[in-house]
């Protein structure tokens, strides 16, 4: 008839939106977080029976899970299996009314329980903040760390040759005699050590961890840069780095000869 107007509406026109956004996703998420006075003084404790509440509480669970969050599909044999009764329809259809007590059917053809839905989002906004507070810290940890070591040399642990096996100490030296020299190993030596490392063949003692510090420090050489809080580099007054450790690395030609002979 001319005039008249179309009344046909699209399905589901005149259900409520999803509380939640299409693509909350909990499913990393193995925790829910359980108002227990709620669910206590609620409609769904009070009147259900043992299997209903089972059902309930099981579909909660699994609803949490779902994508979208805090939603189930509306499908009866798919709830049967989701609340645990495999394919007992029978049962299904009994406890169905009680076991969906606080879900609602929604434009987008899913059922949506409200007060899950409140919990889904609060949920990903905390865990939104946690994961912000940690790549915060993991940012500012490399910054540092960046800023602590010197480019090219990696963090080295002062108390790494603590494990290194030594040859047994000889007999106290007699008072006068002179002390032990320290050579300066061309190679790797039999214990182990890296070219150029001081090796203290006589006294058989690991390096102190001030030395492991000045050695990781003079290892890249000149090339590096030297930081203000060690003090005046090799070669120049009040350098206060082991003489032996400077002539053992590629500072040694920044020194006075007597000290790099």
């Amino acid at each position: 008839m001319a005039g008249s107007e179309n009344t046909t509406s699209l399905p589901g026109a005149s259900l409520p939106l999803p509380p939640v956004q299409p693509t909350l996703d909990l499913r990393r998420l193995w925790w829910l977080k359980l108002d227990v006075t709620a669910l206590l003084n609620s409609t769904f404790n009070m009147t259900a029976d043992d299997t209903g509440w089972r059902c309930g509480v099981t579909l909660w669970l699994k609803a949490w899970h779902q994508v979208p969050a805090a939603s189930l599909p509306d499908d009866d044999a798919m709830l049967c299996h989701m609340a645990g009764l495999g394919r007992d329809l029978a049962t299904w259809e009994r406890v169905k009314p009680i076991a969906l007590h606080g879900f609602t059917k929604c434009n987008d053809g899913r059922l949506y329980h409200a007060f899950l839905a409140a919990q889904a989002i609060e949920a990903w906004a905390e865990f939104e903040r946690v994961s912000a507070r940690r790549t915060k810290d993991r940012e500012r940890k490399r910054t540092r760390n960046a800023k602590d070591t010197p480019t090219g040399i990696p963090a080295e642990n002062p108390l790494q040759d603590s494990t290194e096996q030594h040859p047994p100490s000889p007999l106290p030296a007699e008072a006068g005699s002179p002390a032990a020299p320290v050579h300066i190993s061309a190679g790797r030596s039999p214990n182990g050590r890296r070219r150029g490392q001081p090796e203290r063949r006589a006294t058989g003692m690991a390096e102190s961890a001030m030395d492991a510090q000045w050695r990781c420090r003079l290892a890249a050489g000149p090339s590096k840069p030297w930081l203000s809080s060690w003090g005046p580099p090799p070669g120049q007054t009040g350098c206060e780095a082991p003489p032996a450790l400077i002539a053992a690395s590629l500072w040694r030609q920044h020194i006075p000869a007597p000290i790099a002979a």
